[in-house]
């Protein structure tokens, strides 16, 4: 149908649609096919009143744009934000968010567009006008700034058979029911804690001595005492300095050897 409809809650009327061979509306924001998630854009806050008023309003949506490479209306597939004027009904391409480096990407199926203005998630280190979209059966997610400019680009797959129906992007902590793993090799303690996202320091206790080191990536590795032969133990410390979880003992025993790893099965504090 290529097109949205616009219902009554309480008749199941079509008041009106955008796009398609009947559309309502004319103008360039009509121009979409084998579309998915279209939404109401910028409406959070308004009352129920304000926005059976409002005479001007927006949507947005993935225009997929084709179906198949013989079915196609345009051969990059995009979000898009459209603006209507319920007076004139006319309907405009406010801003379309493409990958335009890539030579084309055509999402045949699926895919979505989250704009972050309408998102009620807290999002302070984001431009309210910044976009996510997802390419569908194209293994592609991107964000874009206001303007349509890609901000980041995520190839997530290498084969086409791999695909998204819908991808979001929202604040999210992980705090893994394990514990953290150790292992130690040639003198050196090495340590992760597969899934956390709270790290960023780990003190290291051995017998009477502790030291604290920043976390470097998935797995830090840190330089032992080479004098001792004590139990330690690994904690992770988020940027406040509380403990997270700590490891179970190792011991280290002879170092000249690979002596081994404790896979973490204690419970996080």
């Amino acid at each position: 149908m290529h097109a949205a409809y616009y219902i009554s809650g309480q008749t199941g009327k079509i008041l009106w649609q955008l796009g398609g061979k009947k559309s309502n509306f004319t103008g360039s924001g009509t121009g979409f096919g084998w579309q998915h998630d279209i939404k109401w854009n910028l409406e959070a806050g308004k009352s129920s009143g304000e926005l059976a008023a409002a005479t001007k309003r927006r949507v947005s949506l993935f225009n997929n744009a084709m179906a198949s490479a013989t079915s196609q209306l345009q051969q990059t597939s995009n979000g898009l934000i459209i603006g209507l004027d319920l007076s004139a009904m006319s309907a405009t391409a406010v801003s379309n968010f493409t990958v335009a480096n890539l030579e084309s990407i055509s999402a045949t199926s699926q895919g979505n567009m989250q704009v972050f203005a309408d998102d009620d998630i807290p999002r302070p280190e984001d431009a309210t006008g910044n976009a996510l979209v997802s390419f569908g059966n194209q293994p592609i997610i991107a964000e874009f700034d206001a303007s349509g400019k890609p901000l980041k680009i995520v190839h997530w797959a290498t084969s086409d058979a791999s695909v998204t129906y819908r991808a979001y992007k929202a604040p999210w902590a992980g705090y893994p029911v394990t514990a953290p793993d150790v292992a130690v090799k040639s003198g050196r303690l090495f340590v992760s804690w597969n899934g956390a996202t709270e790290v960023a320091q780990w003190k290291i206790v051995q017998g009477d001595s502790t030291q604290i080191v920043d976390r470097t990536g998935f797995e830090t590795n840190v330089q032992l005492d080479p004098g001792s032969t004590q139990q330690l133990q690994a904690i992770a410390l988020d940027v406040a300095g509380r403990e997270l979880a700590r490891s179970e003992y190792i011991t280290v025993g002879d170092r000249k050897t690979n002596l081994g790893a404790v896979k973490g099965r204690g419970t996080p504090l």
